[in-house]
């Protein structure tokens, strides 16, 4: 082998570096290259979700890659990608612009498709999460985009973030630079703090 190929969009991962990790396992010839110890070693790179190792006649090697894909920072050390698995990259290669996840060891993924709901119920108001906070009563606060904390709960969250959906453009969007925290742990209704004083409002 004389040849090694690296194909894939490849955002985080250094080809430089994917090609030195697997140079001693291609020494040798065409036929008793060890494809499978090959894939292993390159998946074991930080940032590869997943990688593909063919031969190609008569003399090359190609490495195909998927890449994480993040979604997340991990409260407790590393990212979340967007499958809701753990992955753990090298300390400097974070983006700043990721939400970050707080919550219990395994519940990544549980914790992920709460992201995906939320953000969706979210996304006409044009509200982006920053921070979500699962704790170990499984109890939910978002900290959103524009500074406002919101206090969802264990029950029935997402009938609670509707409720609070239906009011934000009629009474709240307008207040929002002076809104800290909004609780809507109430069976017909939210306490809205602002100001350090907390005002009821009805839906």
């Amino acid at each position: 082998i004389h040849k090694i190929r690296v194909q894939g969009a490849l955002v985080h991962v250094n080809e430089g570096m994917l090609r030195q990790s697997v140079v001693d396992k291609v020494q040798g010839g065409y036929f008793n290259l060890d494809v499978a110890a090959l894939r292993q070693t390159v998946e074991q790179l930080p940032w590869v979700k997943a990688a593909a190792v063919r031969r190609v006649w008569p003399d090359a090697v190609v490495i195909s890659v998927i890449e994480q894909q993040p979604l997340a920072v991990w409260g407790k050390g590393g990212l979340v990608n967007t499958q809701g698995e753990l992955f753990i990259p090298k300390e400097n290669s974070r983006s700043k612009h990721l939400p970050l996840f707080a919550a219990p060891a395994g519940m990544e993924r549980n914790v992920t498709e709460l992201y995906r709901d939320v953000s969706a119920q979210l996304a006409p108001l044009e509200l982006q999460i920053v921070e979500l906070r699962l704790d170990n009563r499984r109890a939910v606060q978002l900290q959103l985009h524009n500074g406002i904390e919101l206090v969802l709960g264990r029950e029935e969250r997402l009938a609670r973030l509707q409720r609070f959906v239906k009011v934000y453009n009629k009474t709240l969007a307008h207040h929002a630079m002076r809104i800290q925290r909004i609780d809507l742990r109430y069976s017909n209704g939210m306490a809205v703090q602002w100001d350090n004083t907390a005002t009821q409002v009805k839906s």
